[in-house]
């Protein structure tokens, strides 16, 4: 795993209802605070503010709804559509609630994401999974 010092937030920003972290690692956090339905709108929101931040670079994203967010089959869409290709190279879901896991579940077997994707119920098998698929982007 990483020490305390890969750990540390380099940067923060966000919007009304997401925060993105950039780790001193290379990950890159998106919490979802938005109690609610994520639209595909929602998702190019988050995504668009990444690529102004960091029109070059892509990150291993961890993911992180809250419990009571879901997103509709377009917005499951969005988030392995072309825009995403900008700004991600794998994406760890933090999944912690029984209708999280079974939209994703649902999803990944009609979908197939353009760059590694996969759901855990804890952080640090997330961020464990992100280092072992993304080793050649994250940076050291």
């Amino acid at each position: 795993m990483t020490n305390n010092n890969q750990n540390k937030v380099v940067d923060k920003f966000g919007g009304s209802f997401y925060t993105c972290s950039v780790r001193k690692d290379g990950i890159l956090i998106v919490d979802v605070f938005k109690n609610d339905i994520l639209s595909p709108e929602d998702i190019q929101q988050i995504v668009l503010h990444i690529h102004r931040n960091y029109p070059n670079r892509l990150f291993p994203h961890l993911i992180n709804p809250s419990p009571e967010t879901i997103t509709t089959y377009d917005g499951l869409q969005y988030l392995s559509g072309p825009e995403r290709t900008l700004v991600t190279c794998a994406d760890a879901f933090l999944l912690t609630s029984l209708q999280q896991r079974i939209l994703f579940n649902f999803y990944m077997k009609f979908q197939n994401p353009q760059w590694p994707t996969k759901a855990f119920g804890k952080k640090e098998e997330c961020i464990e999974w992100l280092y072992q698929v993304s080793k050649e982007y994250i940076i050291q």
